[in-house]
């Protein structure tokens, strides 16, 4: 059943009213992006997936009662879901023609940009995370040459997002991390790569890894062995010369 704007209201009613509790609700670990505005079992996964849900009760495998975790998050949800189901990501042009010229320095930069954007729209709280791995998705998910699709069964677990364009069939594979501290970005974008390579790729995918820290993220991207993109901090290696 395809997710209209009277479906997605009737979503939005269900967790917002007593006892906020959207029931039977659909999963699918498998997430085409593309198909989230269409379909419900879909929207579902994407909001769970990125904490914006929690599983109340198992009904069978594929199936749950679904509510809003906690006070905090039910504050924001009526415009986080409107923003999801419409536009969700505002003008992402910048970042497709990145992708579709396989600009990567140029993709860093407009990532980082829209990325400080997104979240200095959201309250900060003290102790506020942001979901990166939903941030991503948004960015993605209009992307007409690409089949999108997240956590994504690989040859040896599940990957952030899988990507593949729809004519030259090349795949992409993103993996996220999240640092507590800055200086820990470089380490954990090169763990990034290095779990890509050792548990999702098979050899020539495009490989993309991102460290995320507050409003700021660090990409390393690959293609088999070749570095396209990876832009280590010289600064400690300057001030020791």
């Amino acid at each position: 059943m395809g997710a209209t704007p009277l479906e997605s209201t009737k979503l939005l009613n269900e967790l917002m009213e007593k006892p906020g509790i959207a029931e039977a609700k659909e999963i699918s670990e498998d997430t085409p992006l593309q198909y989230i505005t269409k379909d419900q079992t879909h929207l579902c996964t994407l909001l769970l997936f990125g904490g914006y849900l929690t599983k109340e009760r198992e009904i069978d495998e594929d199936t749950f009662d679904l509510k809003i975790p906690n006070k905090e998050i039910k504050k924001r949800y009526n415009k986080f879901v409107k923003r999801v189901t419409e536009t969700y990501m505002g003008d992402v042009s910048e970042i497709h023609r990145a992708i579709y010229e396989n600009n990567y320095d140029n993709f860093e930069e407009t990532f980082n940009k829209k990325l400080e954007e997104v979240l200095s729209i959201q309250d900060r709280g003290k102790d506020k995370e942001y979901s990166y791995h939903m941030i991503v998705l948004g960015m993605l998910m209009s992307l007409a040459r690409y089949e999108v699709m997240s956590n994504k069964e690989m040859r040896n677990g599940r990957c952030d997002i899988w990507m593949k364009n729809k004519v030259t069939k090349q795949e992409y594979i993103y993996e996220f991390k999240r640092a507590k501290k800055e200086e820990e970005m470089e380490k954990l974008c090169e763990e990034a790569m290095k779990q890509i390579e050792d548990k999702y790729s098979k050899g020539q995918e495009t490989k993309i890894g991102i460290a995320f820290f507050a409003k700021s993220a660090k990409i390393m991207v690959k293609e088999g062995d070749k570095v396209l993109l990876w832009k280590p901090n010289t600064k400690k290696l300057n001030k020791n010369t």
